[in-house]
């Protein structure tokens, strides 16, 4: 499935809006340590303040804002938008940012078609052992390639070449009901081949957990 943006600028509007919530969010959180501290609180009760207000930002309730970095805000809103259906999925999507800028032969639709279907595929085809979900953009530092580069990681079996090879079949999915859907990766393969990039699909591991990995450079 196509991922479209009606009114990107809607999507991009919220994420502002979120963003300078949880800036508020947080200065309030610092206000409330900084009047414990003139209050002379004892120090138990202040490493119990501190220990909730850690545990609250590490319990996931606040998101990923690394994508801010992202130079490109079509795609900050969609990973936005899609990080949030994630969580309501029940699945934790982990992102990160290894160069913010990059050059490639597709528009910027193309490229949020490309990402919006790795990331749907991933939810869809996510073990029950691991809620996580590892989005990583940008090449690495020893690569000499620019390119948009985007690899999503999620927990699966061990791929093999016949498995690869039906990934990219149209109408290939692992939904019940397959009337209109199995056109996902069938569709970015054909994007993929429009750029003459590269797609990769190999196993990782993550925290001892099995790994699928889809990569692809345009």
């Amino acid at each position: 499935m196509i991922y479209i943006i009606s009114n990107p600028w809607e999507d991009i509007s919220i994420f502002i809006h979120n963003v300078q919530m949880t800036q508020h969010t947080y200065k309030n959180h610092i206000m409330t340590l900084k009047g414990l501290l003139d209050l002379n609180v004892d120090n138990e009760d202040m490493k119990d303040a501190i220990y909730k207000l850690a545990s609250k930002s590490e319990s996931g309730e606040e998101p990923d804002y690394d994508i801010l970095h992202i130079e490109n805000k079509l795609l900050a809103g969609l990973f936005y938008q899609k990080m949030f259906y994630a969580k309501k999925a029940g699945y934790n999507m982990h992102f990160e940012i290894l160069k913010s800028r990059y050059e490639s032969r597709l528009d910027d639709f193309d490229l949020i078609d490309i990402a919006g279907i790795l990331i749907d595929n991933a939810i869809e085809h996510c073990f029950e052992d691991s809620q996580d979900i590892y989005v990583t953009i940008g090449q690495t530092s020893n690569s000499e390639s620019n390119r948009f580069r985007l690899k999503v990681e999620n927990s699966g079996p061990k791929v093999s070449s016949e498995y690869i090879s039906n990934m990219f079949k149209r109408g290939a999915t692992s939904k019940e009901n397959k009337s209109g859907h199995g056109l996902g990766m069938y569709i970015l393969k054909t994007k993929v081949n429009k750029s003459k990039g590269k797609i990769s699909v190999y196993n990782t591991e993550r925290d001892g957990v099995g790994m699928i990995a889809v990569e692809v450079e345009v």
